[in-house]
């Protein structure tokens, strides 16, 4: 069964949510330091921090998905599952907009 935003809200993974600028802002805002950290770690091309700039990379996909469901009108309502969450909602909400390998490569990261 293909999974849709009516299947994460009756299964418990997302909540409807009534967000502020301020709070996607302060997601937008994190995803770009954290982009950016990234990429200055990963041009030092130390194998040693590589796993630093993954962190860093990977924060700022988790941190601006994050702000698209606030944006919609959504957040994850289980920690536990925040990546899961996010990727499926992703998915569902943004298929049509983020290349299909994009959203892949978050899902595997």
């Amino acid at each position: 069964m293909k999974m849709s935003l009516q299947n994460l809200l009756s299964n418990g993974a997302i909540e409807r949510f009534q967000s502020n600028t301020r709070q996607i802002n302060d997601k937008i805002q994190i995803a770009e330091r954290d982009l950016k950290a990234a990429k200055k770690i990963g041009a030092m091309n130390d194998p040693e921090t590589d796993d630093t700039a993954y962190k860093a990379a990977y924060n700022a996909m988790l941190q601006s998905s994050t702000a698209l469901m606030y944006k919609d009108g959504y957040r994850s309502k289980d920690r536990s599952r925040h990546h899961f969450t996010t990727v499926e909602f992703i998915k569902i909400a943004y298929s049509d907009k983020i290349p299909e390998d994009v959203i892949l490569a978050f899902e595997n990261a």
